[in-house]
C-alpha cells in the first residue's frame, strides 16, 4: 500500500495510488483529522525547520486541514512569494487564493481587512502576470479599492487605491477619466515627495496619453519617468506595477515615436539601444513586456524582419512562464509579420487565433490596433471585401476619449484598401 520514498534519517511514504489515500483518509473521524494535521505542521516546524521554509505549501495543507486559519493564511503566502519568485504565475495564483480564502475565516473585522489587503495587493501583480486586463484583474482591483478606500490611514495605501482604480479605468478603455485620476495621484506623490510615486504617475500619465494618441504629450511623460527611476528601488515599483517602468517605458517612447512618424532610421538606433538594454533586464516579466512594445515598434516602420527577430525572444519568455497576455500579442504581431514576408492567408489564420486568444485576456489595449493589422493582412493577400469590412469595424468601434493611438495607421491602411478597390 505504501511506497518509501528516499534513504533514512529522512525517508517518507507515499501511498502507491491517490484513490487508496482517498479512502484511507475518509476512514479517520474529522475531528482527529484536524489533530493529527495539528500534530504533523507542528513536528514539520520543530524538527524540520529546513523542511517548513523550502515547502511552505506543504506546511499550509496541514495548517488547512487542521482548521488554523491564520497559520494556514500565512503559510499559503509564502508559498506564494516562493512561487512568485519562481516566476511560477499560476501556482502563485494558486496560493494566494488559498490564503485569501483562509483570511476569510478570522473574526477580527480589522485584522481580516489589513491582511486582505497584504494579499490583494500580491495578487493583483500575479493575475497581471498571467493576464492584463482580464476579469479577475478587475474584480480585484474593485476589491482592493474596496478595502484601501474603507481603511486607509497611511498615503501610501491612497495611493495605491487611486492607482489600481486608475488601472481599471485604462483597461476599460477611459483613458481621458484615467488622465484625470492622475491629478489626484500627483498630488498624494507631491505631498509625500517619494520618487516612485512620481515616476508611477509620470507612467499613467504617459500611458493614459499614449492610448489617446497623444504621442507627443505620452514622451514628455515618459522621459519623466524614466529620469525618476533611478532614484527607485525596483521592488518599490514593483509593490504598485506588474512590470518595472523603467524598460517598459523606454520601450513605449519607442512605439510612440514609431507611431508618430519619426525617421526610420534614427528610431531603428533607439530601438536596438533599448533592445540591448532589456536583454539584461532580470524581472523576466518585464523583459518580456518590453520586448513586445519594441518589437511591435517595429511595424509601423514597416521592418517585418525585426518584428519577427523580438517577437521570437519574447515568446521564448511568455511560453515559458504562461503569460497568456504576452502569448496573445506576440501572435497578433508575429503574425502580421509573417504576412507581410511570407504567405500572407496563412498569416490571417494566425492573426484570428491571436485575436481570439487576446480577447480571451478580457483586455481591451490592442483589440482595435489588432483588427488594423488583420485589414492590412488582408489587403496583403488581396481580399479586399475582408479588408474593408474589418477597417470599417475599427472605425464604428472608435470612442471619444477612447483608444486612439492605432488611428493614423488605420487610416493609412483604409486608403490603402480603397484605392485598391478603385
Amino acid at each position: 500500500i505504501l511506497v518509501p520514498r528516499g534513504n533514512q534519517p529522512d525517508r517518507s511514504y507515499s501511498f502507491r495510488h491517490a484513490l487508496i489515500q482517498d479512502a484511507a483518509y475518509d476512514l479517520i473521524l474529522k475531528s482527529r483529522a484536524r489533530v493529527l494535521h495539528r500534530t504533523i505542521a507542528q513536528v514539520i516546524v520543530d524538527a524540520y525547520p529546513d523542511l517548513a521554509r523550502q515547502q511552505p505549501d506543504l506546511l499550509a495543507q496541514h495548517y488547512t486541514r487542521a482548521g488554523m486559519a491564520a497559520e494556514a493564511r500565512d503559510a499559503w503566502r509564502e508559498a506564494a512569494t516562493h512561487a512568485a519568485n519562481r516566476s511560477a504565475t499560476e501556482e502563485t495564483i494558486r496560493h494566494l487564493e488559498n490564503a485569501i480564502a483562509q483570511n476569510r475565516k478570522l473574526e477580527d473585522p480589522k485584522a481580516r481587512d489589513e491582511e486582505e489587503i497584504a494579499l490583494r495587493k500580491m495578487f493583483n501583480v500575479a493575475l497581471n502576470t498571467r493576464a492584463f486586463g482580464s476579469s479577475p484583474v478587475l474584480d480585484n482591483m474593485n476589491r482592493l479599492h474596496e478595502l484601501l478606500v474603507n481603511t486607509a490611514a497611511a498615503p501610501e495605501d491612497a495611493f495605491l487605491a487611486l492607482h489600481v482604480q486608475f488601472g481599471a479605468q485604462l483597461m476599460l478603455g477611459d483613458n481621458a477619466n484615467a488622465m484625470k485620476m492622475c491629478d489626484d495621484l500627483n498630488r498624494i506623490a507631491a505631498e509625500c515627495s517619494d520618487a516612485t510615486m512620481q515616476a508611477l504617475v509620470a507612467h499613467n500619465r504617459g500611458m493614459a496619453s499614449f492610448m489617446l494618441g497623444e504621442f507627443d504629450q505620452a514622451i514628455e511623460y515618459y522621459d519623466v519617468a524614466l529620469a525618476h527611476r533611478p532614484k527607485c528601488m525596483p521592488e518599490d515599483i514593483l509593490r504598485y506595477h506588474a512590470a518595472d517602468i523603467g524598460p517598459v517605458d523606454a520601450a513605449m517612447r519607442c512605439w510612440a515615436r514609431s507611431l508618430r512618424g519619426d525617421d526610420p532610421e534614427t528610431l531603428r538606433a533607439a530601438i536596438n539601444a533599448v533592445a540591448q538594454d532589456v536583454r539584461s533586464e532580470r524581472h523576466e516579466f518585464s523583459r518580456c513586456y518590453a520586448l513586445n512594445i519594441l518589437a511591435s515598434a517595429y511595424q509601423p516602420i514597416d521592418d517585418p524582419h525585426a518584428v519577427l527577430d523580438l517577437v521570437d525572444e519574447a515568446l521564448q519568455i511568455s511560453k515559458g512562464h504562461n503569460f497568456k497576455y504576452w502569448d496573445a500579442w506576440s501572435a497578433i504581431i508575429q503574425s502580421w509579420a509573417q504576412g507581410q514576408t511570407g504567405e500572407p492567408r496563412l498569416a490571417i489564420s494566425g492573426l484570428t487565433a491571436g485575436i481570439d486568444a487576446y480577447l480571451a485576456t478580457e483586455s481591451t489595449q490592442i483589440t482595435q490596433y489588432a483588427y488594423t493589422l488583420l485589414a492590412d493582412t488582408y489587403l496583403k493577400a488581396g481580399d479586399v471585401e475582408h479588408a474593408l469590412a474589418t477597417i470599417e469595424k475599427v472605425n464604428a468601434n472608435q470612442k471619444p476619449g477612447g483608444i486612439s493611438y492605432h488611428r493614423g495607421i488605420a487610416a493609412r491602411i483604409e486608403a490603402d484598401i480603397r484605392r485598391a478597390i478603385e
